[in-house]
């Protein structure tokens, strides 16, 4: 039975139990998605915020820590998308525990 990397919790599971773990990988990364969605919008709403200081506009911020504030958004995205591409990884390891066990099923 050749197993994919990284699945020593998933050799316990049956195939209901996979099914239902990739349900709710799925889910986690539809929420996942949508938080990077949140991100994305305080990235535009900061950058106008830093264009509208440079324009002379006032703002109730200082430009410093926009910049900062920018660059955490940046590494939360960077950091989401990581997590969401370890799901992806989790659902095909799961698929392929799914085939195997099929077939250890139709050999007996």
């Amino acid at each position: 039975m050749g197993l994919p990397a990284g699945t020593k919790f998933l050799r316990k599971l049956g195939i209901k139990d996979l099914q239902k773990h990739i349900k709710k990988v799925r889910l986690n990364i539809k929420t996942l998605q949508e938080g990077i969605k949140k991100e994305k919008s305080q990235l535009l709403e900061t950058k106008k915020l830093i264009k509208a200081a440079k324009k002379g506009k006032k703002i109730p911020y200082k430009v410093e820590n926009l910049k900062g504030y920018l660059e955490r958004i940046k590494k939360n995205i960077k950091v989401i998308e990581e997590v969401i591409e370890k799901e992806k990884e989790e659902i095909k390891n799961a698929r392929e525990m799914i085939k195997s066990l099929r077939k250890d099923i139709e050999e007996k």
